[in-house]
């Protein structure tokens, strides 16, 4: 999954293409999917296809986590048809895999890079909405939320450690987590594949804006 400081701002930059009216409710919805590693809840719950998507009408919510399936589906497509030499027999995906593994450090990176330039902070406050799609209790809810603000709020920047300490509140997995560590910091050593992740980002906005 994209980090969500890159949910955010990919949401903030569909923002007119979706006809945003409540901003709150947008990007609480924008953020939610990925609550399901709190509460544990079926993936497919909360990254099905976009069109099984109901939240009773509440459309701003919904297009929020349809914003946030479509930057998830994007960010697959571009880091395949970027990097393609990192999965030369690599198995299939799932998570906890060596691809799996991979794919979280790139976007790990890209999140780390996207709050360089852009500040989650303002937004942070707005997520305290929610509502329960598939029956969430408001308590996972809000320990979710509040492991995103402790993760963004006040910092001048992301590190690996943030990002290892984050998953670490997901998945409760230190071997995966420290693989993950790894794989980051070997893929930032090479100039060339950190010049590529870097650029992933534009293109992702670009396919989802004008292609």
């Amino acid at each position: 999954m994209p980090l969500e400081a890159t949910h955010i701002k990919f949401a903030l930059d569909l923002k007119s293409k979706y006809q945003v009216q409540n901003l709150e409710k947008y990007l609480s919805g924008t953020i939610y999917p990925d609550s399901r590693y709190i509460s544990k809840i079926e993936r497919i719950l909360t990254h099905g296809e976009l069109d099984d998507i109901s939240t009773n009408k509440n459309q701003d919510f919904q297009n929020g986590w349809e914003a946030h399936l479509l930057c998830d589906k994007i960010c697959n497509q571009v880091i395949n048809e970027t990097l393609p030499e990192l999965f030369i027999g690599i198995g299939p995906p799932g998570q906890g895999t060596e691809q799996w593994i991979i794919k979280s450090a790139i976007k790990g990176i890209i999140d780390m890079e996207i709050y360089r330039e852009f500040n989650p902070n303002p937004y942070l406050a707005m997520v305290d909405y929610f509502i329960s799609p598939n029956g969430e209790s408001a308590e996972i809810i809000k320990e979710y939320n509040q492991i995103i603000k402790e993760m963004y709020f006040g910092k001048k920047e992301i590190t690996i450690r943030d990002i290892g300490e984050m998953w670490l509140k997901f998945s409760g997995e230190p071997e995966t987590i420290e693989k993950i560590n790894t794989k980051t910091e070997q893929l930032m050593k090479n100039k060339i594949i950190k010049t590529k992740i870097n650029s992933l980002y534009g293109e992702i906005v670009k396919r989802c804006l004008y292609d």
